[in-house]
């Protein structure tokens, strides 16, 4: 008696390679309309993460999954709004800007929003 092979079966008539495997991956999750977004966390708040992770004993993809959800659902909408907001006024402007000077614009608004948010929660 043979025993099966595990995993995923070979494509063809050799394994795939891990970057076939990848490709594979990311193209069934394009098609079941997945999209996921990737960051870095360093310092403090990785600890203070773990801190309440551990206290509420969950992990901390949970932690951060529910306070970045939270949060997005409190945010993006008033963000959306205040987009919204620029572009109709930009749009009212007697003279248009160039593309690059509308860029900056929204480059230097985007940087005081959230510089008030932080302020905000100090």
């Amino acid at each position: 008696m043979t025993a099966k092979k595990k995993g995923r079966p070979p494509k063809g008539n050799k394994p795939m390679t891990p970057a076939e495997k990848q490709k594979a991956y990311r193209t069934r999750q394009k098609a079941a309309e997945i999209k996921q977004a990737y960051f870095t966390l360093t310092g403090s708040l990785v600890d203070e993460l773990d801190s309440i992770a551990n206290h509420f004993e969950l992990t901390r993809t949970q932690v951060i999954n529910d306070l970045l959800i939270s949060v997005l659902s409190w945010a993006l909408p008033e963000f959306t709004k205040t987009a919204a907001e620029i572009d109709e006024q930009i749009k009212q402007y007697p003279i248009q800007p160039s593309a690059e000077a509308i860029q900056q614009f929204k480059a230097e608004y985007w940087r005081l929003l959230i510089d008030s948010v932080k302020k905000q929660g100090e």
